[in-house]
């Protein structure tokens, strides 16, 4: 049993710019975790300060916030880190409040997994419909085995990336449910 998309459909979203990593256990790891800070945690914060025009100086500090999760908190990850990226100031969410100060989880992974599941609720209906027209009811049958799921699953969620990828609203929503924002404003 395979846990990944299909070498084509992967194609499609690595077109667009997504990676796909995979563990033997479905977990990130070290590996998965420096590559997510070499790959998109840094390259948006050196976008961030090049698109300031230099309002911003090119060693700007950012912070990193994340959860208390034991690779985060290794010395392996932290030396790593320190060494590699000493301008990503990292703060840790304390442990059982991910759900309420954690910004991906509080603002932007519930709109997606929204998006993501209706979008293939509409996938199921219209398959469903597309088998009715001159078809009885039992005669339906919908393939929903792991590799079929796997390659569709693709177009889900490059579906719902493409909705929700440009609203700013649905970052700043995140600041305001957290109020993590206060923390950051210069005027407290």
């Amino acid at each position: 049993m395979r846990a990944l998309p299909n070498v084509l459909c992967r194609a499609t979203a690595a077109a667009k710019g997504f990676v796909f990593t995979q563990t033997p256990i479905h977990w990130s790891s070290q590996g998965n975790m420096r590559k997510y800070i070499i790959r998109v945690i840094d390259p948006y914060v050196r976008s961030v300060i090049k698109a300031s025009n230099g309002q911003l100086p090119v060693d700007q500090k950012a912070v990193l916030l994340i959860n208390c999760w034991s690779v985060h908190k290794s010395e392996e990850f932290l030396s790593w880190m320190k060494e590699e990226y000493p301008h990503l100031i990292i703060l840790f969410v304390p442990g059982g409040t991910t759900s309420k100060f954690q910004l991906v989880d509080t603002g932007l992974n519930r709109p997606f997994k929204v998006a993501v599941k209706a979008t293939y609720h509409l996938w199921y209906a219209q398959n469903v419909g597309q088998q009715l027209q001159g078809h009885v009811v039992g005669e339906v049958k919908v393939g929903t085995d792991v590799g079929v799921m796997c390659d569709l699953s693709i177009g889900w969620l490059l579906s719902s990336w493409e909705r929700l990828n440009g609203d700013a609203s649905i970052v700043k929503k995140a600041w305001q449910i957290t109020r993590l924002h206060a923390a950051f404003d210069r005027q407290v």
